[in-house]
């Protein structure tokens, strides 16, 4: 596509001159757009984000993924600045006086049609469907009225803008950012060997945080606790479950295992081991007072403040809970 830009980039002026009649420093100014082009061409050949595959922006592939400023800026920046140059060359030559009234000859309109194909080529960069819709029924028409096709070319930036208003991204902050990013790769090194049916929730709940949902966040990391609390009661042989086959509460939980805490051995050699069990069946039920009856109420909201604490802290304890529990288990 850039190679065909230079190729059509008007091998006529519009008032009829050739190539050759052109100024020098014309000439050198074209030689170092050509070349800047060239260079573009090359780093495009070797970057990884690209503006557009088969008519698809390249964040349509991958919605959920984090796209920086230089992620869009790198795509984009140039086909627009390219874009933008040509359209406003020819609303430029066409809005002379000398054109304004009058039906453009052979010349002047291959000329144009020259010009509009490059715009046709960058607004396709772009991903601009309607854009270029409108360039293609604007040659077809052969209408060569400088009026009109100046008129055409003010309907274009309008639909230009159109387009790219209904693009619509959503901004992060550097440390929401940080959070979203690493959220798989923090739960994954937390819960791997312990807990892996937990990382989903614990990556979905950084990213809820993040996303500007602190409510659905703090449900999420009450699912990472609740699969701890099981993990807790299963080791020290207390059922899930009640008589008729109900699921048991977490405070239900916690009660029994407090009971199977203190039933220890108060033999030194066990020490660590009843501390290990005794802070996490404390902190288990004190999660359980102070967040677990409230979010499972529907009307519970938290905001961001409350939902980062409760993520730093469920964190933490899920941190010390897995090194203890392959430690004392």
């Amino acid at each position: 596509m850039l190679e065909r830009d230079e190729k059509t980039a008007g091998p006529v002026n519009p008032d009829g001159r050739s190539q050759a009649g052109r100024s020098a420093d014309r000439g050198g100014t074209r030689t170092e757009a050509k070349t800047k082009d060239q260079a573009f061409s090359q780093a495009a050949k070797k970057k990884q984000v690209t503006p557009s595959l088969g008519g698809i922006p390249f964040y349509w592939r991958e919605p959920y993924r984090l796209w920086t400023l230089w992620d869009m800026l790198d795509a984009y920046a140039h086909g627009f600045c390219r874009y933008q140059h040509r359209l406003q060359r020819l609303t430029n030559v066409l809005s002379q006086r000398q054109y304004r009234a009058r039906l453009l000859p052979d010349r002047q309109w291959n000329w144009v049609v020259q010009e509009m194909r490059t715009l046709e080529l960058w607004a396709k960069v772009l991903n601009l469907r309607s854009t270029v819709a409108k360039i293609n029924r604007v040659i077809s028409a052969n209408n060569r009225k400088a009026g009109d096709l100046s008129r055409d070319l003010g309907e274009l930036v309008e639909i230009c803008l159109d387009e790219l208003e209904s693009e619509k991204f959503l901004y992060l902050t550097p440390i929401k950012a940080d959070i979203y990013k690493f959220a798989l790769l923090d739960w994954h090194r937390i819960l791997e060997r312990v807990a892996p049916s937990a990382i989903s929730d614990g990556e979905h709940g950084d990213q809820c945080y993040a996303l500007g949902q602190p409510t659905a966040s703090v449900y999420h990391f009450m699912r990472v606790m609740n699969v701890l609390v099981n993990l807790l009661a299963i080791r020290l042989a207390v059922s899930l479950t009640t008589r008729d086959g109900r699921e048991k509460t977490w405070g239900q939980l916690t009660t029994e295992m407090e009971h199977k805490v203190n039933a220890f051995a108060p033999d030194n050699a066990a020490k660590e081991r009843r501390q290990f069990y005794t802070q996490a069946v404390a902190h288990l039920s004190a999660a359980n007072i102070a967040w677990r009856g409230d979010t499972m109420h529907p009307k519970a909201e938290y905001t961001d403040a409350e939902a980062l604490e409760i993520l730093q802290h469920v964190k933490t304890f899920a941190r010390h809970f897995c090194e203890g529990y392959d430690k004392h288990t």
